[in-house]
């Protein structure tokens, strides 16, 4: 799934169709920071997850680290794209790890699939939060 969203971030910066007057800008940047809701549906409690690139939360046994945070701006519809890993802390077969991109506009594209927990990305974040929060939400 990660090599699928490789080749279509790649083929919509590199192609475009028509004349010059008809051509797609895209524009990649990176971003500082992420925005994620997380929804533990054991416990029906909700989290929101503000963090900076690179760093490690803990989440009840599982291990959560965003890699990356970028916004694909094309003609001024913004696609946000977050690169993360979510593993247990423990080898455990019933907790699959991941690693792959989320996609705010389609979440269900590429998404965690975990028994317990449901993460979907909210924002990229512009400027470095400092430090990671993380808030309940009612």
């Amino acid at each position: 799934m990660n090599k699928f969203f490789c080749i279509l971030i790649s083929s919509l910066l590199l192609f475009s169709s028509g004349n010059s007057d008809d051509k797609i800008n895209f524009k990649l940047e990176s971003y500082q920071g992420v925005v994620l809701k997380i929804l533990n549906k054991v416990s029906t409690n909700r989290f929101e997850i503000i963090s900076p690139i690179g760093q490690y939360l803990e989440l009840q046994e599982h291990k959560l680290i965003i890699f990356r945070c970028v916004v694909l701006d094309k003609n001024k519809n913004n696609e946000h794209l977050a690169l993360i890993k979510f593993e247990p802390t423990e080898k455990n077969e019933n907790f699959p790890e991941f690693l792959g991109w989320l996609v705010k506009s389609s979440p269900s594209l590429n998404g965690v699939e975990h028994p317990i927990f449901d993460i979907k990305l909210e924002n990229c974040l512009e400027n470095d939060p400092l430090f990671p929060n993380v808030k309940s939400i009612k």
